[in-house]
């Protein structure tokens, strides 16, 4: 067996202490990170043109809440990296990039299902975390956001090592969680009231690996922007995050008759496009355009829709 030697042990002691005396740069340990925003229809890495605000929260190995920290400004490029001193060990780190001035990260209150926006150090558990669009309740029992979202990337990086002299840098990927829909109608002429579009979904509330918590309320996204012309009506709305397996519905109603004209699936609608096969599919596209036409058919309304320039299918609705 290989025996230490006496001197090694003691230049070790003194080492310590010097670093404790003088508090050296190369005796700290540290967490490094870095952040890539590659998901997106342009397959480069857009973190530099369109991340200016990064907010990370940290969990220690036993997925306890430490701190968080945030950094903005023209450092935030490619080549960023975040330094954050913190005691030996590996981390989880939940990240956000954006303003995020429209979402709220807290602990929840399993019992009242609420947010305590107060996280507590070495108590809040990574299971209980969250992050959730800002909202009020409205009518039907609808959750509303209070504000148009915030453009929002979200990321996670599990097993980050925080050393002394560290020089492995922990990648953190991120993803887009907001969309934009733009919805074009044609052939608005013959429907005797104005028309209401909305879209309702679950997806307001997120837990630390960006997956939905089905437990909070269904949001209800209205038009931000309204162009109305004769015989056709556009609309702009933005919502969050569009994930398969969950029942975002786009809504056209006559307000006047409170008649559906069109309410379908849009994850079941986009899935019908050959370019959409998967949740990668879909979270690579910024926005999805619906195009609605609306033509008489036997006194019935025939229904042609198309999606980012995809014809997909007709409808004829059932009433």
């Amino acid at each position: 067996m290989k025996r230490i030697s006496f001197h090694l042990v003691i230049a070790f002691i003194l080492l310590l202490q010097g670093c404790i005396k003088d508090d050296l740069p190369e005796c700290k340990s540290e967490l490094l990170l870095s952040f890539r925003y590659t998901l997106n229809n342009q397959f480069a890495n857009l973190f530099g043109s369109e991340v200016h605000r990064i907010t990370v929260y940290i969990f220690d190995s036993q997925n306890k809440y430490v701190d968080y920290i945030s950094e903005e400004g023209s450092q935030l490029t490619n080549d960023y990296v975040m330094h954050i001193p913190l005691p030996e060990g590996t981390y989880s780190v939940v990240a956000y990039g954006g303003d995020f001035n429209t979402y709220s990260a807290g602990e929840l209150d399993r019992q009242m299902n609420s947010l305590n926006q107060t996280l507590r150090k070495g108590v809040t558990d990574i299971n209980d975390f969250r992050a959730e669009l800002k909202n009020i309740k409205g009518a039907e029992d609808y959750l509303y956001p209070i504000h148009t979202p915030d453009d929002l990337y979200v990321g996670l990086a599990t097993h980050a090592v925080s050393a002394i002299s560290n020089k492995d840098v922990t990648p953190v990927d991120l993803i887009k969680d907001t969309k934009k829909i733009k919805v074009k109608i044609s052939g608005t002429n013959f429907i005797n009231g104005p028309l209401d579009v909305y879209i309702t979904a679950l997806n307001g509330r997120y837990q630390f690996d960006n997956s939905i918590d089905s437990q909070h309320g269904i949001f209800k996204y209205t038009p931000i922007n309204t162009i109305l012309q004769p015989n056709y009506m556009e609309t702009d709305l933005k919502m969050m995050r569009l994930v398969i397996g969950q029942r975002p519905m786009l809504v056209i109603k006559n307000s006047a008759t409170s008649e559906i004209i069109y309410q379908e699936n849009m994850i079941e609608q986009i899935l019908l496009i050959p370019k959409y096969t998967s949740q990668e599919d879909i979270d690579r596209e910024n926005e999805f355009v619906f195009e609605i036409n609306l033509k008489s058919n036997e006194n019935r309304i025939e229904i042609t829709v198309s999606i980012n320039g995809w014809k997909i299918t007709n409808i004829i609705p059932d009433n």
